[in-house]
Order: C-alpha cells, then sequence, then structure tokens
C-alpha cells in the first residue's frame, strides 16, 4: 500500500460519509413524550449549551448525531432549557461597567431503538 488513497478508496470513503450523513438526517425528532411504535429506552441525548440566537437547527444537528453515536432510530420528549447568565463588561475607567445577561439554550431529549 501507498502513502496516497486510490481513486476507489476515495470514493467509498465517500460513499461511507454519505451514508452516515443520510442516516443521521432520517433519526425522527419529536416533543411528543411517546411514539406509536414499540420501542426501548437506549439513553439520554443533549446539546451543548449554546446562544439562545443559535437557529434550533443547531441544537436538532447535535441531537441527531448524539443519537446516531448511541444507535437510536429516533429522539423523543425533545424539550429546551433556557437560562440567563448575568456579565459584566468594563468599559475604559472604574466606573463605566455595563451588566447585561446572555441568554443560554440546550436541548434535551430521549434517544430510542424501535422493537
Amino acid at each position: 500500500m501507498g502513502l496516497f488513497k486510490s481513486k476507489e478508496e476515495k470514493l467509498q470513503e465517500r460513499l461511507r460519509e454519505e451514508k452516515k450523513r443520510e442516516e443521521i438526517n432520517n433519526i425522527l425528532v419529536s416533543t411528543l413524550p411517546s411514539c406509536n411504535k414499540p420501542y426501548k429506552i437506549i439513553g439520554i441525548v443533549s446539546s451543548d449549551l449554546g446562544s439562545a440566537e443559535n437557529h434550533i437547527s443547531v441544537f436538532m444537528d447535535e441531537i441527531k448525531l448524539e443519537a446516531y453515536m448511541l444507535g437510536a432510530d429516533a429522539v423523543i420528549g425533545i424539550t429546551f432549557q433556557t437560562s440567563s447568565i448575568s456579565r459584566t463588561h468594563q468599559i475604559n475607567s472604574d466606573y463605566d461597567t455595563h451588566i447585561y445577561s446572555e441568554i443560554m439554550s440546550k436541548a434535551v431529549g430521549t434517544a430510542i431503538k424501535y422493537i
């Protein structure tokens, strides 16, 4: 074997990545606490804590990726948790202090496998 991948190896790797992406995108995500198929719970999944300004798809992509790594078919009972963190910012002198709150969000759900 050489140091470089052949065109066939590159193609196979790209096909594996596309299949993985498709499997991740096909994971069902729902706010409902249950589903109409028999299932078993395989774990709790959550997104990283992020700015509430993030689009909801950012949180869902993280949830789906974590569920995929657990071998889940779906994630049910998605909830969004939001908290506020107070911060201060000093502007040029001891007297010019700006206090603001940063709103952070996180998505949490239950990863399931159909049986």
